[in-house]
């Protein structure tokens, strides 16, 4: 994405004479980060601050290496800030503040609790700004606000909670929703534990990228307004299969390419007839994902599609002795897809982990396409889905 966008100054109340953490997304998010804080981190240093940190929210993604962060560290080492990657499994680096909070607290016996562990840097903050994409988001509507906080930033206990089955199987856990979502209620609910001012700098990735900035909550509210207006792409039929191409940083694997067909099968209004055929073609140069998300996905994968569909559904008890950590989540998105849809990945080099009986492979386009008796049939070509996601107008 190239970044022509500019950055106001914040207020200098919100800077000076306080503790500032700066919160920015990691590799898999397609935000020209660096040509960003090289307008924010001067604007903050001109109120002199007491202390600033630029904290990358990793989730449970792999920690991005130095070359990916050669950029950013540049700008941290010439501005003197102190620049620091989340570590959701390290206690020291974490903080509880709380243990079991409920969505709605007029009604404390029902629904799932959640523990509230966040990275330790945000709770000594007085104020905290999050560098954010507001795009299409499978759980949250739509990414950006408080996720950036509340999973981005948050212990792998806190994620795993926010992954469970319950939140996954309510109807408004999905995309483009976040007024009735419980997920969004979950993540605006852990983040209001912080004491900090939250000021939220985001960008839409329409066709002309646009940037919004201020207290978080109204910047998330005037962001995706103005997403659903600019990053949904009407189609006039619905087509027996469709070929979605993913690159970048959403290609590097599986576990974030897949999101593209999920986001096309199981989106709203969708475009497929029942029973067509996903052709998701991607490098996926890292294999289905190194992060430790990606590897837990990759782990209840093996289980099967049928098995973690009726699960999720509540057709049979998850099994006592299976642990769904933070990432699982995704394998339960993809069988819920595969109920309706096969899936088909078109990459280099097939990926061993995933199970031939759910999902064929095959190494070019042209190869699916033979096999699958597509020729002469009409499907579309669907890149950037995430920018531009296809709906049935």
């Amino acid at each position: 994405m190239q970044s022509n966008i500019s950055i106001t100054a914040p207020p200098e109340h919100l800077v000076r004479h306080k503790h500032v953490v700066v919160i920015i997304p990691d590799a898999t998010r397609a935000l020209p980060t660096a040509s960003l804080l090289a307008q924010f981190l001067p604007q903050l240093q001109t109120y002199r601050p007491l202390s600033i940190k630029v904290l990358v929210a990793l989730g449970l993604h792999r920690a991005m290496t130095d070359e990916e962060l050669s950029p950013i560290t540049k700008l941290c080492t010439t501005y003197d800030v102190e620049l620091v990657q989340h570590q959701p499994h390290d206690p020291q680096h974490l903080t509880r503040l709380a243990d079991n909070i409920h969505l709605d607290p007029t009604q404390p016996d029902k629904g799932q609790a959640l523990p509230v562990v966040l990275n330790a840097h945000l709770t000594c903050a007085d104020t905290i700004f999050c560098l954010g994409l507001v795009e299409p988001h499978q759980y949250a509507g739509f990414s950006g606000g408080t996720k950036i906080i509340s999973i981005g930033c948050a212990g792998s206990e806190t994620i795993r909670a926010l992954h469970g089955l319950e939140l996954l199987r309510d109807p408004h856990t999905t995309l483009i929703e976040t007024h009735k979502n419980p997920f969004r209620t979950a993540l605006d609910r852990i983040a209001s534990y912080l004491n900090a001012d939250l000021y939220g700098i985001h960008v839409v990735p329409s066709h002309e990228p646009t940037l919004f900035q201020g207290d978080l909550h109204e910047c998330f509210t005037q962001s995706i307004a103005y997403a659903e207006n600019t990053l949904l792409e009407p189609h006039e039929t619905t087509y027996p299969w469709v070929h979605i191409k993913v690159s970048g940083v959403k290609g590097v694997n599986f576990y974030q390419a897949s999101r593209a067909a999920t986001y096309v099968g199981l989106g709203p209004r969708s475009i497929l007839q029942p029973g067509a055929p996903i052709l998701l073609e991607a490098p996926c140069t890292e294999g289905f994902g190194q992060g430790r998300g990606e590897q837990m996905c990759a782990q209840i994968v093996q289980r099967g599609a049928k098995v973690l569909y009726d699960e999720l559904v509540g057709n049979t008890a998850l099994p006592a002795h299976i642990n769904l950590e933070g990432g699982a989540q995704r394998a339960y998105v993809l069988a819920k897809l595969l109920s309706k849809h096969p899936l088909i990945l078109i990459t280099p080099d097939p990926i061993a982990s995933l199970p031939s009986d759910d999902i064929q492979q095959f190494k070019t386009l042209d190869d699916a396409m033979h096999a699958l008796k597509l020729h002469g049939s009409n499907g579309p070509v669907l890149q950037n889905v995430f920018h531009h996601l296809p709906v049935l107008s």
